[in-house]
């Protein structure tokens, strides 16, 4: 955590640059990523384990900078 945590703490720094309309932007295309990765990395055999009670990938999931390493850590 000691060596996480500086750099989650820049992201979010990052992400405060960004006004409430250009962030939900970003969390959208980000959410968008995740969702690719999770297509590409998931055994097919393991779906319907992996995506049960995951939470969905839309702007309505709340801004980014909720948790920053929710996503593309679960990658």
């Amino acid at each position: 955590m000691g060596r996480i945590m500086p750099m989650i703490m820049s992201i979010d720094e990052t992400l405060d640059e960004f006004d409430e309309v250009e962030q939900q932007v970003i969390t959208r295309y980000l959410a968008r990523v995740v969702d690719e990765y999770r297509q590409h990395t998931v055994d097919p055999e393991d779906e319907d384990e992996a995506t049960a009670g995951a939470p969905g990938s839309t702007a309505s999931d709340g801004p980014l900078a909720q948790d920053p390493t929710v996503g593309p850590a679960e990658a």
